[in-house]
């Protein structure tokens, strides 16, 4: 099983999609959390997790990443995107800025409660147990999701 965590309106064929909501826009084929994923220990064989982690409280981040883990087969491909507030000095506008830091709020979700960056999450995600984590630059993030879409 391919793994979409909080796919929101970026539903991908062949690969279960998972969201905490649904809507007109979201159609995910699992409504859950990230806290409670409804698959067996190792079921995912590869994970996407993009723009998750910073919706989640401070606090709760490792409860969140240890379910993904769970449901993880040990050694597979994880891939982790989020805003980057390291980028934050290249924002010529405000309004930009302010999403990346804080969220659109344009649903209930849609809140980031913590300053997420690439080497943040990298360092998450090596705690957590994870190998071979390394944070990419922008340009190689892109490349990388484009091959994981």
């Amino acid at each position: 099983m391919k793994l979409n965590l909080g796919c929101g309106p970026d539903y991908k064929d062949g690969w279960v999609n998972v969201d905490i909501y649904e809507s007109e826009v979201v159609k995910p084929d699992v409504v859950a959390d990230i806290f409670n994923l409804p698959f067996e220990n190792g079921a995912a064989e590869m994970v996407y997790a993009g723009h998750v982690f910073e919706h989640i409280e401070w606090p709760e981040v490792w409860n969140a990443l240890r379910e993904v883990v769970r449901v993880t087969k040990p050694g597979a491909p994880i891939c982790v995107v989020g805003p980057d507030v390291t980028r934050l000095k290249s924002f010529t506008d405000d309004e930009a800025a302010g999403r990346t830091l804080w969220g659109t709020f344009e649903h209930e979700y849609d809140i980031h409660y913590w300053p997420c960056s690439d080497h943040v999450m990298a360092g998450l995600l090596s705690l957590e147990g994870f190998r071979n984590v390394e944070p990419v630059r922008l340009q190689e993030r892109r490349e990388v999701v484009r091959e994981w879409q």
